[in-house]
C-alpha cells in the first residue's frame, strides 16, 4: 500500500495518469470528493493493465491484485534517493 498526499484537486491534473491520480479518480467516480491536501492509499496493480487501471484506491482493493515488480522498482528508487541525500 503506497500513501500519498494529493497536491491539487483533481480537476487540476494534466496527466491522470499519475498512480495517485488513478485511484482518487476510481473514488470520485463513487461519490467521493478529494481536495488538494488529502492523503490517498492505494494499491499498483499488475503491469499489465494500462491507464486507468494502475491503481486501485485502498479502499477498493479487497480483491485487487498487485504488482510486486513495481512495488520493488518504486522502492529501489526510494532506497537510491534517500542514500544519495543522506551521504
Amino acid at each position: 500500500m503506497i500513501t500519498r498526499r494529493l497536491s491539487k484537486n483533481l480537476a487540476d491534473y494534466f496527466s491522470k495518469r499519475q498512480l495517485s491520480v488513478n485511484a482518487a479518480l476510481k473514488l470520485e467516480e463513487r461519490g467521493l470528493e478529494l481536495k488538494a491536501g488529502q492523503l490517498l492509499s492505494y494499491v499498483i496493480t499488475k503491469c499489465k493493465t494500462e491507464g486507468m487501471n494502475r491503481a486501485v484506491p485502498e479502499e477498493l482493493a479487497e480483491n485487487a491484485e498487485y504488482d510486486s515488480k513495481r512495488y520493488i522498482d518504486y522502492y529501489q528508487i526510494l532506497v537510491q534517493l534517500y542514500f544519495r541525500h543522506s551521504v
